[in-house]
């Protein structure tokens, strides 16, 4: 059974409930009230629940076992003309629940702000934009971090190995005499840092800490899509713990095609034997090199000073 109450008029009660299919009405009371038992089921339902007892049985036309709603809604009995009402899911609408709600339009889905709605039926998919990453309910901006692969001394990396397994360009790099080639994934404006590598150090107890530090360059520039971006990483200087004496870091070259820079860091300066800091072993952020401590200066416009 559903509800008991005492009421002067329980035909109406029923009506009042939306599961409500049948009711049992008791004799009244000294005071003209009656028991008015509202059930979950008529008289087509668990016939052997129904309770025996004087009085009267009602039981009202239960409209929803036609199933007139669609589409794994709820189906309420009573409440309009038909005496149903339906209760659609998030994804439908209509009277019956029989159309599709396009969550696109009405934006009542979730995709991130950099993703695509296309709605289905039923439901709706989210797609990342061309340049993000993720499963369109979130998306990230692509990211590439490109290492020298682990080289070390005058000669590039020979191997790619398994450095880029998993990040957003696996699969997108190939390694030429000791060049990175990488293939733009997606057409669109890059934001490109580079970084030259440190300087060494010698046998000097404070050469590590005073050793040159390489420029930081950041530049953002349109590329297109399966265009073949070259790239060198530059290499730590020669660590020389034997004598008083240590080479240049490497500089960092990103280029378009075969010859067009793009961007370039240059390395930090080799020391000998610091004992403090010299601000000019710090790589040059223009395109003339910082002058050595003696009346030496740097070089310019990509070439090297010869000092000999």
């Amino acid at each position: 059974m559903g509800k008991e109450l005492m009421t002067h008029d329980c035909r109406y009660e029923c009506l009042m409930e939306s599961n409500c299919l049948s009711v049992n009405i008791g004799p009244p009371n000294e005071k003209g009230f009656r028991l008015c038992q509202l059930s979950t089921f008529d008289h087509t339902q668990h016939r052997e629940d129904k309770e025996i007892r004087k009085g009267i049985f009602l039981s009202y036309q239960n409209q929803c076992f036609s199933n007139p709603c669609l589409h794994n809604s709820t189906c309420l009995n009573g409440y309009t003309d038909k005496r149903y009402i339906c209760l659609c899911t998030d994804s439908y609408m209509g009277e019956n629940c029989e159309k599709d709600r396009n969550e696109c339009v009405d934006n009542t889905h979730d995709c991130h702000a950099k993703a695509v709605c296309n709605n289905t039926e039923g439901s709706f998919t989210c797609s990342c934009t061309e340049g993000y990453q993720g499963d369109g309910r979130n998306c990230t901006a692509f990211k590439a971090v490109f290492s020298n692969l682990n080289a070390t001394g005058r000669y590039g990396p020979t191997s790619l190995g398994s450095y880029y397994a998993g990040q957003d360009h696996d699969g997108q790099v190939a390694l030429s005499s000791g060049i990175q080639q990488w293939t733009v994934p997606y057409t669109g404006d890059y934001r490109i840092e580079a970084i030259g590598a440190a300087g060494g150090y010698d046998k000097g107890i404070n050469s590590p800490q005073y050793r040159g530090r390489g420029a930081r360059m950041i530049g953002t520039f349109r590329l297109i899509k399966g265009e073949a971006i070259h790239i060198f990483i530059g290499q730590e200087g020669g660590i020389n713990k034997m004598y008083k004496s240590s080479g240049g870091g490497g500089g960092t070259f990103v280029v378009r095609g075969a010859n067009t820079p793009l961007i370039i860091a240059g390395g930090g300066g080799g020391v000998q034997y610091g004992f403090s800091k010299h601000t000019k072993c710090d790589a040059s952020t223009s395109t003339t090199g910082n002058p050595e401590d003696r009346p030496w200066s740097g070089g310019s416009n990509g070439q090297g000073k010869r000092i000999f």
